[in-house]
């Protein structure tokens, strides 16, 4: 559960929101913005938080918060007014952040071998190295005009 988790309702024109603490258990009922009822629950048991909205006459309601014994579950919170009940949902307490776009990573190891070999093969361009087939990479104790298959003599110490 996150520190803190807010639920809100917009009900006949008055606003409902209910805050839960986690470390302080603190359960807060505010109504049109000001809060109206602060309490306590320990964990696994339930509250009820009693208003009224304002009017002529004014309406009372009861919100119920459930704690669960779990504290990585999240509390149940709902209202009941005049015969209804209605479920508060939980919003998010500060603006919502939209999660960038990422290129999604290669699905097979021969994509990512094609990809590592394209990088690389670009970064030695990019330096001005010479790509790993042409004829200038070839070993530079080759002579020129002697074909790559062809084996070529290697002297030794003498009497092995």
């Amino acid at each position: 559960m996150a520190d803190r988790r807010r639920f809100h309702l917009d009900l006949d024109g008055h606003a409902v929101s209910v805050l839960c603490g986690r470390p302080s258990r603190a359960v807060e009922m505010l109504v049109d913005g000001k809060v109206v009822v602060a309490a306590r629950v320990r964990a696994g048991a339930a509250a009820v938080l009693r208003g009224e909205f304002p009017g002529d006459p004014p309406q009372p309601f009861a919100v119920y918060v459930v704690r669960p014994a779990d504290p990585d579950e999240a509390p149940l919170c709902t209202l009941d007014t005049g015969g209804m009940r209605y479920l508060m949902p939980v919003v998010p307490l500060g603006p919502v952040r939209p999660q960038r776009p990422h290129n999604p990573p290669s699905r097979t190891p021969d994509e990512m071998v094609r990809r590592w070999v394209d990088h690389h093969r670009e970064h030695r361009r990019e330096r001005g190295r010479a790509a790993p087939h042409s004829p200038a990479a070839s070993p530079p104790d080759t002579p020129p005009d002697t074909p790559p298959d062809t084996p070529q003599m290697v002297s030794g110490p003498k009497g092995r």
